[in-house]
Order: structure tokens, then sequence, then C-alpha cells
């Protein structure tokens, strides 16, 4: 029986299911990290999305009464968003580097 696919029935020491308090086999966190790296830059790119989100600017500029400068917030959150999106990418394209090598 492989556990390689993330099941939820992965066995515990203390018995099988993932809700036992016993600890998890040692192959089950070994998928756990291989999935959450594959994951990260998916999450770093939907934080990227959010900080350019219209809706998002708009929800901000209301609340903190900037209404009508939704224009210059945008413009501000460029340059930050473009400085992210090159670190996030070098440092993906290092850990795929080190990662398969």
């Amino acid at each position: 029986m492989s556990y390689e696919n993330g099941d939820a029935s992965v066995p515990t020491y203390s018995g099988w299911g993932a809700s036992g308090r016993g600890h998890r086999h040692p192959r089950s966190v070994i998928c756990r990290r291989e999935r959450d790296t594959e994951l990260a830059p998916t999450r770093i790119g939907a934080a990227m999305g959010n900080m350019i989100c219209i809706s998002n600017i708009v929800a901000v500029a209301t609340v903190i009464n900037l209404a009508n400068r939704v224009d210059f917030i945008l413009k501000r959150a460029v340059m930050p968003f473009l400085v992210y999106a090159l670190v996030a990418g070098l440092v993906g394209l290092a850990a795929a580097w080190l990662r398969t090598g």
C-alpha cells in the first residue's frame, strides 16, 4: 500500500486515521513537505495578486477615506509588487534548481 498520494488515511503509530494523537508515518511527512514546496509559488502568486487587486485597493481606499485616490495607491503599489515578483521568482528558480540538481 502506497502513502505517497497524500491520502487522508495515513497510518499513525497509535492507529489509523488523521485524527489520531500518535505520530504520523514518516513517509507522510515527506509527502506533505513536497506538496507544500509545490504550493509555495502558488501562494506567493496569490499574495502578489492581492497587492494590486483593484477591489482590494478600492476597499482600503474607502476605509482610509481616500476613495478618489485609487490611482495614486495603485501607482505606489507597483514598485513593491515588481520587487516582490523579482525576489520571489529568483528564490523559486534557485529552489527548483537546487531540488533537481
